[in-house]
């Protein structure tokens, strides 16, 4: 949590010095919004499949120069998984995500996205046929995860992006805190890391 922690301050350090630059005319404020196809992947995951959620925020486009922009987002993301114990349950799962990514502009609209993702869980949720339940316990507060995609920039304002967020902190808690049985839980137990497919719409000003 510490380098989690560390992750933050340095956000937020950067909407500070945004002030200027927003003065300068170099960083456009944005907004975007989209879904995302997210699921888990491990070596004792059996009987799951993947959940499609939403995700909505906020974003600050700074361009380096013709080539290169770096472009801090502050999003909201439903996530989960499905999976089959019977039952036919889901869980869906809150993030408050901060990623910073790097966009390399091989075209005039075209530009190549990746960087960094911290995640911070906000809620948990498993519902089934039998009634719902708090699932929070099963996974740990934060994350680590890789973005990679492509962005296009349909006009001046409007653009669209694909990413793929691949995990690289373990995002489950194991032995499990809730007391439920692996096997209950779509067979997810060990190190769990998240893997999520995502397309926005995003609206710079």
């Amino acid at each position: 949590m510490k380098k989690l922690s560390f992750y933050l301050l340095m956000c937020l350090c950067s909407l500070v010095a945004s002030t200027d630059l927003l003065a300068q005319k170099k960083l456009r404020f944005g907004m975007k919004a989209g879904v995302a196809y997210s699921s888990y992947y491990g070596d004792n995951i059996m009987k799951v499949a993947p959940k499609t959620g939403f995700q909505a925020g906020f974003l600050f486009d700074y361009r380096l120069s013709e080539k290169w922009a770096i472009q801090p987002e502050f999003i909201y993301s439903v996530e989960g998984i499905k999976f089959d114990n019977g039952s036919r349950a889901e869980v869906s799962l809150g993030y408050i995500n901060m990623p910073i990514i790097f966009k390399y502009y091989a075209t005039e609209k075209l530009s190549l996205q990746a960087g960094p993702k911290v995640g911070f869980l906000t809620w948990g949720k498993i519902k089934e046929k039998g009634g719902s339940g708090d699932a929070s316990g099963y996974f740990k507060d934060g994350k680590f995860d890789l973005q990679f995609g492509v962005g296009y920039d349909l006009m001046k304002n409007l653009a669209v992006n694909v990413r793929y967020t691949l995990g690289v902190t373990n995002a489950m808690n194991y032995p499990l805190e809730t007391g439920w049985p692996a096997s209950d839980f779509g067979g997810l137990s060990g190190e769990v890391r998240s893997s999520v497919l995502q397309v926005n719409l995003v609206f710079r000003f």
